[in-house]
């Protein structure tokens, strides 16, 4: 038997498909997903607090092991640039937090990056035929925080709002799982993208991907959070511009401009919700970003600060601005974050890993491959502006990770597709070409007359 018939007879039996069944992966990566959340309200307003530190790097230990049940000794890996340049920063990080004054906290934070970065390498087995599967699994995580933060808001409004003041009303936020309003507005502009890239390139059936648009969009206007709606907006119009090619794309570029000029009646109520009732002063300043920002580019630092930081878990300052006058701000931007916490090697390092995937992203063989993850790479850059999380295991860091392993499957696979082409024998003359398979043809002599 020839072997491409009998590999396609060997992946039509019932057994084939459950070797590569998604369920370790899907739940190995919502496991993930669930270590990057507080799992207290205190982290939320702590300095340096990682709530249930030690049981999150359990957790993710856990899923490496799920992983790693899977693989033989036959078993390849393959290892994602993105995740490669990661390994190597989280482990100079490791390294470098030793000679900190109190490097507890800054050894467990990078020692659990390194270990995360192993969950998409043990996972290749599973995605490497079939490129899609990580994006899948994401949007299956953030389908499920969307309904955690929306059944919290119907069992226990009470601790579902944020309340502010001169912000034109609260803000929902996460009461089963403690998640901010800017969180919450990230898990729905995600999978706001995820969702409307699925529905159009036919991984997502019509009926359940307006109800996952609708989630999303509720999750979106009810936090109020402004940066997960432009970077929405950007990181979907450049997902379909990169697949322009593809009736992905020109449906997407259609879907793009009909809501533009759908918009234009309701301008002013956008108007409304994008300024939150705030002064131009409060705008101005992003909410009181910019004093944080200004604190940490006057701050006088040491040569060993200036190239390692002050340890991963620094993402608030403390201001002093008069005599008992102390407040407690977030940084709330990811390069000032990961300078503040380590160093110039960190923005160094996550700028090459960045703009790694952002080529392989734009560059990925296949339409749908390439939306997805040019939409999580553009997504990411712009909440970086005012989000703290590369430098750390977070949610960004996790949907950069997606992107990598997806883009990394998909070409891939075209790789040995190509190869698969280049040894194909044209038929001599007489011969007819009879394909048996969508890889592989087989040329047989043509019957006498």
């Amino acid at each position: 038997m020839h072997p491409a018939r009998a590999e396609n007879e060997r992946s039509a039996r019932p057994g084939a498909r459950s070797r590569f069944s998604a369920a370790p992966l899907l739940v190995a990566w919502i496991l993930v997903v669930l270590t990057v959340q507080p799992w207290s309200g205190s982290a939320e307003r702590s300095t340096t607090a990682d709530s249930g530190g030690a049981l999150k790097g359990a957790l993710l230990l856990a899923c490496i092991g799920l992983l790693a049940a899977r693989a033989t000794t036959t078993t390849r890996f393959r290892v994602p640039p993105f995740v490669a340049i990661y390994m190597v920063y989280g482990t100079v990080l490791t390294v470098a937090s030793i000679a900190l004054d109190h490097p507890g906290e800054t050894v467990v934070r990078a020692a659990r990056l390194t270990i995360a970065m192993l969950v998409p390498i043990l996972a290749w087995p599973l995605v490497r035929r079939r490129p899609a599967l990580m994006v899948d699994a994401h949007l299956v995580a953030y389908s499920l925080l969307a309904a955690l933060v929306l059944v919290g808001a119907v069992v226990v409004p009470d601790r579902a709002w944020h309340q502010t003041t001169g912000s034109g009303g609260d803000r929902l936020m996460g009461a089963i799982l403690p998640m901010m309003p800017p969180r919450v507005g990230e898990i729905g502009a995600v999978l706001v993208g995820l969702t409307v890239l699925g529905v159009l390139g036919r991984r997502v059936r019509p009926a359940l991907g307006v109800a996952l648009v609708g989630a999303g969009l509720t999750l979106l206007v009810l936090s109020r959070t402004r940066t997960a709606a432009v970077a929405l907006v950007l990181a979907l119009l450049l997902a379909f511009v990169v697949a322009r090619r593809s009736a992905l794309g020109r449906r997407g570029l259609w879907i793009i401009t009909v809501t533009a000029i759908a918009t234009i009646p309701v301008a002013p109520l956008v108007g409304g919700w994008l300024t939150r009732a705030q002064s131009v002063e409060q705008i101005a300043t992003l909410s009181g970003r910019t004093t944080v920002w200004e604190f940490i580019a006057r701050s006088e630092t040491t040569a060993s600060e200036l190239w390692w930081g002050r340890g991963l878990g620094q993402k608030r300052v403390v201001l002093r601005r008069g005599e008992g006058d102390i407040d407690v701000m977030a940084i709330d931007n990811t390069w000032l974050g990961a300078y503040w916490e380590a160093g110039v090697v960190a923005v160094v390092l996550i700028v090459l890993a960045v703009l790694v995937l952002g080529y392989l992203a734009v560059t990925s063989p296949g339409a749908y491959v390439r939306a997805t993850s040019t939409f999580l790479v553009v997504f990411v850059l712009g909440s970086t502006f005012s989000e703290s999380g590369l430098s750390d295991v977070s949610s960004q860091t996790l949907s950069l990770v997606v992107a990598a392993v997806a883009v990394h499957a998909d070409r891939h696979g075209q790789g040995r597709q190509d190869e698969l082409d280049g040894r194909r024998r044209r038929p001599a003359p007489g011969e007819t070409v009879r394909p048996i398979s969508p890889v592989v043809p087989i040329v047989r002599p043509s019957p006498a007359p």
